[in-house]
């Protein structure tokens, strides 16, 4: 593999840096056949303005899988990410390509399509509040039919209630399982290394009301729940 980057630190204007990078790989296994090769091409750039950082990405490859080879694989990615406020930060994601759809019983070359938002929020000192909403989608490249498509929702509230005390409660909605979790723990800090934490895990899925009917309603059901303690606790010898 071979990596060149180069940084360019501009004066007086919006970029405070700007770094184009070139990433090139290469697979072989034993006999002499290629795996794996792809030519990654980026660029960074660091602004001035509300600590923004944004990328831009794009990626040619070719892939054997199961003895078939893949070629004309590629992907462009963006991303950006910037905190407007001291106590707000966001960041977007937006990709697509072609990709291998592994889960076909014969794979082969689909398109890809992903994109996401988060927001970090923290209005006091002791509380962050972390969102964030990714989609994906993967389809046939002849009818645009897809194979999966959905997106995952989570949330992430953090409170350091005191200096050995804090409570964490995370969130999560998977459309493409049609669950949703919540998962909340407490932690007790009794020294720097020394830890004890409780919590559980409740999971919820959208069941029908009854299997023996087809399109049946459907209604949020418990399917899974677990409590767990743990004490982590450092003896000097």
């Amino acid at each position: 593999d071979s990596y060149i980057s180069y940084t360019i630190r501009p004066t007086k204007t919006v970029f405070e840096t700007i770094t184009p990078s070139t990433y090139i790989y290469r697979r072989w296994s034993f006999d002499g056949q290629r795996l794996n090769a792809w030519n990654d091409f980026n660029l960074e750039a660091g602004l001035r303005v509300a600590q923004t950082f944004a990328r831009l990405s794009y990626r040619d490859a070719f892939e054997s899988y199961a003895d078939v080879p893949f070629s004309g694989l590629y992907s462009l990615q963006g991303s950006i990410e910037s905190q407007p406020h001291r106590a707000v930060t966001v960041s977007a994601n937006l990709g697509g390509g072609t990709t291998i759809a592994y889960f076909l019983p014969v794979p082969e070359r689909a398109n890809e399509l992903s994109g996401g938002v988060a927001v970090s929020v923290k209005p006091i000192d002791r509380l962050t509040i972390d969102s964030r909403v990714q989609t994906y989608r993967i389809s046939d490249r002849a009818a645009d039919t897809a194979y999966f498509d959905g997106y995952i929702a989570r949330s992430r509230l953090q409170f350091q209630a005191t200096r050995a005390l804090s409570v964490r409660l995370v969130g999560e909605y998977n459309d493409f399982r049609k669950a949703w979790s919540i998962s909340p723990l407490m932690t007790y800090r009794i020294s720097p290394f020394s830890l004890f934490y409780i919590g559980s895990t409740l999971n919820y899925t959208d069941w029908p009301t009854t299997l023996s009917v087809a399109n049946a309603p459907t209604e949020w059901k418990l399917d899974q729940r677990q409590y767990f303690m743990k004490l982590q606790y450092l003896f000097q010898v």
